[in-house]
């Protein structure tokens, strides 16, 4: 019968019946889940020769229902499978509750990835950056370096108070970053080779309070710090000149530099 009906309709997915879902062969599987069919979705779910491969490409389906999502949840197979357990997430059916509990599941990649996904529920992606917030002392170097580029707002507020030169060098690319957290890098590193880097950037150079705040920083190099001084205002000169903390050769040429603009 099957084999009748298959040739009878090729892959004109349009002429899927749910009979047919629930026994063809796994190629005939994949027409089938990129379908809009709900009915012959849910169908494909009896289908012996269904994988986990399929599953996860039902879950991204926009056709989805809440029901097969639901279906899918109960079974104790799939959910058993890490990547299932990542589709369900990302799938814009699944009920929160069920979202709420699978992203305690996700590794680093994947909690990232959640949180970027504007189609998730927002409170799954806070508690996404969250988790991942708490993850954070135990990913390496190298795992900083991947998530500083691609980082959300929320996740680089703690990936500025990194001490590693290439984990903030990477976070000086990403194109979440904005001037206020660059500042916050500045204020809070002792290390010449960031405040180097920031003073290179060619983005981030050119920005006022970063260039005062990098005059500011004891440890940035005298030659950088006195030839930033002449783009300040006078009142900024005013405050350097007489900041205690600074070499004193710095603080004279803020003097100078005022003199010259007073005069």
């Amino acid at each position: 019968m099957i084999a009748d009906e298959k040739e009878r309709i090729g892959m004109d997915v349009k002429a899927f019946t749910p009979d047919y879902c629930k026994e063809c062969l796994a190629d005939q599987i994949y027409f089938v889940i990129n379908s809009a069919n709900p009915a012959n979705l849910e169908a494909c779910l009896e289908n012996p020769h269904l994988t986990d491969t399929h599953v996860i490409g039902l879950l991204r389906n926009p056709f989805i229902t809440q029901e097969i999502v639901k279906k899918i949840s109960a079974n104790r197979q799939w959910i058993m499978k890490y990547n299932i357990k990542a589709a369900l997430v990302h799938c814009s059916k699944t009920p929160y509750n069920l979202s709420i509990e699978y992203v305690n599941y996700l590794f680093w990649r994947d909690l990232l990835n959640v949180a970027k996904d504007l189609r998730i529920d927002p409170r799954i992606r806070v508690s996404a950056e969250r988790l991942l917030i708490e993850k954070m002392a135990e990913l390496s170097v190298g795992e900083k370096i991947s998530l500083s580029r691609m980082a959300t707002p929320a996740l680089i507020k703690f990936l500025i108070r990194e001490k590693d030169h290439k984990v903030i060098s990477e976070l000086l690319v990403n194109p979440k970053i904005i001037e206020d957290d660059v500042v916050r890098i500045i204020n809070a590193t002792q290390d010449i080779s960031i405040l180097a880097d920031i003073a290179q950037n060619r983005k981030w150079s050119f920005r006022y309070n970063v260039k005062k705040a990098l005059i500011s920083n004891s440890m940035t190099p005298l030659t950088v710090a006195i030839n930033l001084l002449k783009t300040l205002l006078k009142r900024d000169l005013v405050a350097i000149s007489k900041h205690p903390g600074l070499s004193s050769l710095l603080r004279k040429e803020a003097e100078q530099i005022l003199k010259q603009k007073t005069s």
